[in-house]
């Protein structure tokens, strides 16, 4: 009777065992994961959510892109500008070996004790299409910059090499004329021209016969950016803003050279813009 109690309670056991097995779905427990890790990702977007909602202008510095990621929009590389004492294609190619293409320019600078300052633009552009950008645009330069300074007359001079460059923003936005150019007071009829990032500028006494080579190679970014923060600081409406972030944004690249003893020099910059 003992044996036959032991060969029941054994049999119960193993019944027990495959019961328990056959319960234990592995399906049903790959969805509870499933379900849980929504249920995590739904409450983690809340908070996000939560959060943009309650920071404000001044804790954010600019609640349009607080918290949202930025998306490669291309690049645009400039021309190079060219200095020298004339811009004579025959000179620049007999002295320089350089023959100017369709966005490179020149300025001539024959007299080292005279200023001679040019203003180019369209040396590259970008065009963004219609409703890729909500937020900003935003650019990061690398400038490649070098010039000579040189004093061939006979008394001393102050050397000045000035290097600016600007960007000039397209819009068919732009063309309401409640768009206002906030530099001139006048409709901006279309486009607007502001100074771009990375701005050198150097200056220096020049001895007799001084002979100076520079070289700089460096990058600049954005603070601010084509922002809906930049263009409310320039006084559009609303209105205006949206319909600029809704069409397509033309971005022409372009530079302000202002220099005085300087023989030689050569301009150029790329722009990576991003965007969000």
């Amino acid at each position: 009777m003992r044996r036959m109690f032991i060969m029941l309670a054994l049999l119960l056991a193993g019944l027990q065992i495959i019961t328990a097995q056959k319960t234990q779905n592995p399906s049903k427990i790959d969805m509870d994961e499933v379900n849980l890790a929504r249920k995590e990702a739904a409450f983690e977007a809340k908070m996000q959510k939560g959060m943009t909602n309650s920071i404000t202008e001044a804790e954010a510095g600019e609640i349009d892109s607080f918290n949202k990621n930025a998306k490669f929009m291309g690049t645009a590389a400039s021309g190079s500008a060219i200095i020298y004492t004339s811009c004579d294609p025959a000179v620049l190619l007999a002295d320089l070996g350089i023959t100017l293409g369709p966005d490179d320019r020149c300025l001539a600078a024959p007299n080292p004790a005279v200023t001679a300052t040019a203003v180019f633009t369209d040396m590259a552009r970008i065009t963004i299409p219609a409703r890729t950008l909500s937020n900003v645009l935003y650019m990061i330069n690398n400038h490649t910059i070098l010039w000579d300074f040189q004093n061939d007359t006979l008394g001393p001079i102050f050397g000045q090499m000035s290097y600016s460059p600007r960007i000039t923003i397209e819009s068919v936005a732009l063309n309401d004329p409640a768009a206002i150019n906030p530099d001139n007071g006048l409709p901006m009829m279309g486009s607007y021209t502001t100074a771009g990032n990375g701005t050198m500028f150097q200056t220096q006494l020049l001895a007799p016969g001084a002979f100076e080579s520079s070289v700089q190679s460096y990058t600049r970014a954005n603070t601010t950016g084509l922002s809906r923060q930049y263009f409310r600081a320039l006084g559009l409406s609303e209105t205006i803003i949206n319909r600029i972030f809704r069409n397509p944004l033309t971005v022409r690249l372009g530079m302000r050279l202002s220099v005085r003893g300087v023989q030689s020099g050569q301009f150029s910059y790329l722009a990576r813009c991003l965007g969000q």
